[in-house]
This record gives structure tokens, sequence and C-alpha cells, in this order.
């Protein structure tokens, strides 16, 4: 479990792909001595086991699910990556639960820039927007960030000058693709509400449950 508050940047040394595992290198002078064989770190949203541990560098291995369904599988060696270590008990929770499981992915189609911020508009599939609702939360290459609008698929974030700073989100350009991840809790919103309506509706009732979304929800009383 992760909080998406980043710790370091990592850089991304090489990539190893063989036939069942993909390994990757990625140099974090902040974690020298730190990571422990088989901890968890969170690799731009993506939960991954630490495989080897060395001065200033570590191993994860990917399954190659996870290399072609993020963006992990894109990166070239010298690409940056947001860095996270997993909670430990007593830790405090700045940000929101934060579990590595990564969504999918989505497209920056706009960067709106501020004085001192900056307001990013993403494009994504609507299997990942209708887990979004305004002012809720959402983790963006592991960053947690807080939803300003949400439509049917898009949805923007602002980010404050020291996540700019201190991720990798002040490198993005339209065009550019992220790791998202909704929040856990949202998902456990939806599939309890939607079995119990399910229930309680005939199986030729008007909104199935696979159609409800937050809109339904709260035209149902559910705020």
């Amino acid at each position: 479990m992760f909080t998406g508050l980043i710790e370091t940047r990592g850089v991304l040394r090489s990539i190893k792909p063989s036939e069942s595992i993909i390994t990757l290198s990625i140099q974090a002078d902040l974690y020298s001595g730190r990571l422990l064989i088989g901890e968890s770190v969170c690799v731009s949203g993506v939960c991954l086991s630490v495989t080897g541990s060395h001065s200033n560098s570590f191993e994860v291995d990917m399954m190659p699910e996870t290399y072609g369904k993020t963006t992990l599988g894109k990166l070239k060696p010298g690409d940056r990556v947001n860095l996270e270590r997993s909670l430990t008990v007593g830790s405090r929770l700045d940000g929101h639960f934060v579990t590595g499981h990564v969504d999918g992915t989505a497209k920056v189609i706009s960067i709106e820039h501020g004085k001192n911020y900056r307001v990013i508009s993403f494009e994504t599939d609507t299997e990942i927007s209708r887990f979004l609702v305004k002012k809720g939360s959402v983790a963006i290459d592991g960053t947690s960030l807080t939803v300003i609008q949400v439509s049917e698929n898009r949805f923007s974030v602002g980010i404050i000058p020291i996540t700019l700073e201190n991720t990798t989100l002040g490198m993005l350009n339209e065009g550019n693709m992220v790791n998202v991840e909704t929040d856990v809790l949202s998902k456990y919103v939806l599939k309890a509400v939607s079995s119990f309506l399910l229930t309680e509706q005939s199986e030729s009732a008007e909104t199935p449950a696979s159609e409800i979304t937050w809109s339904t929800l709260e035209e149902l009383g559910w705020r």
C-alpha cells in the first residue's frame, strides 16, 4: 500500500526482457542501501517487487501484462520515474490509499499554465473515468492528485509547484501517456451499490448494474 506522495525520482538504467519476465534497473540515490529484496516499490504508479539492491540502484521484475498495460513498457534508458516505498505500520497517510495496481493509461490532451500551477486534462477509457468523481482522488504515475472536473472520458487535475518540481509530472507534454489508478474506495462503493441495486431490480430494470455510474447514484439519492 502507498500514499501517492512521491519520495524521489529515479533514472531508468536498463530494460532486460526475457520470455516471461522484464527486468528494470533503476538508479535511485535516495534509496542507497535501504531497499530489501522482496519489498515493494511503486514505480510511476506500478507496484513492483525489488529483486536486486545495490549501492545506488535496484532491480524490479515485471510480468508481460504489466509491461504491455502500463507506460513502463514504453520507457527507455535515461527516462525518469516516480518512486515511493510502501507504507509501514504507523506511517502518516497524507495522500490517499494507492495500491499500485494500475487501471490503465490516459493521454494528456491539454496543459494550462498558471502562475504557480498547472491544470492538466486527460483523455481515457470510460471504464476508468466511471470511477472518478469531482474532488475525489486519483493517482497519476503514482502521484496522489485531486480531480477538478470529470466527464464521460475526460478529467483534469491541478498540480502545485512542489509536485511539478519533485515528480515527473512537470515534464509532461500534450500527447504523453500516463498510468492511472482510480481510488480503490470508489471501486468498492460502486461494486457494493451495484450488487444491492441488482437484487432490488427485476431482470427488466431500466438501469442494469453494469451501467451504473456516479451520475446514476446521485440521481438515486446517493451523495
